[in-house]
């Protein structure tokens, strides 16, 4: 993974380094992600199941990283919730089964940074939930998939984690920190975009 060329401690921050090293990770998976579908005006139930099984395939690995990295975890960063549990019981509502365990294995975080970074992919990704939300709630499928009480709905309470993370992030200090967070995160964009764009299946 290239390094970025580091600015003053004055003018740079871990969030600007975060957001800079991920964007152009971040714009492919928006742009390529099976998840798209979700957010289309005709998003069949067979859309909305293929897309919820590809997305608990690429949770089964984060959930079992963040969990052998639990204990970087700060004090003040609400634990992490881990997201399968509630995709499976989507799947299981459609009768389908749940997805093997991968290949391929997420690196769990080293350190307090590295976890950080981690958590910055997962709890960003809130904001483009409640988006999607919005979206199902407005569609043919709202009712099959029990909208208000599915994945995506704004009553689940790992949604409220983002601005803590943003308070632990502006605490690290260190080119290292910075470099650690962006390289962790950056890995997370790479296992969801194997997971959820098609050339996964290339």
């Amino acid at each position: 993974m290239r390094n970025i060329a580091h600015e003053s401690p004055e003018t740079s921050t871990a969030l600007h380094v975060l957001r800079e090293r991920t964007n152009s990770l971040h714009a492919r998976l928006d742009s390529q992600s099976e998840l798209a579908v979700l957010l289309e005006p005709g998003c069949s139930l067979a859309d909305y199941q293929t897309a919820t099984m590809s997305l608990a395939a690429a949770y089964r690995g984060v959930d079992s990283a963040l969990a052998k990295g639990e204990r970087y975890c700060p004090p003040a960063l609400p634990a992490y919730i881990p997201r399968l549990p509630h995709l499976l019981a989507d799947i299981l509502l459609f009768g389908l089964t749940a997805p093997a365990s991968p290949v391929f294995e997420l690196s769990a975080p080293s350190s307090n940074a590295s976890y950080l970074g981690m958590r910055y992919v997962i709890e960003g990704s809130n904001l483009g939930a409640r988006v999607i939300y919005r979206s199902l709630q407005n569609s043919d499928i709202a009712q099959s998939i029990g909208v208000d009480k599915c994945y995506w709905s704004s009553a689940q309470t790992w949604q409220l984690s983002w601005p803590a993370l943003l308070r632990k992030l502006a605490e690290l200090r260190t080119h290292k920190e910075w470099d650690e967070a962006a390289n962790s995160a950056c890995l997370v964009f790479e296992h969801f975009i194997r997971f959820l764009t098609p050339e996964k299946r290339s």
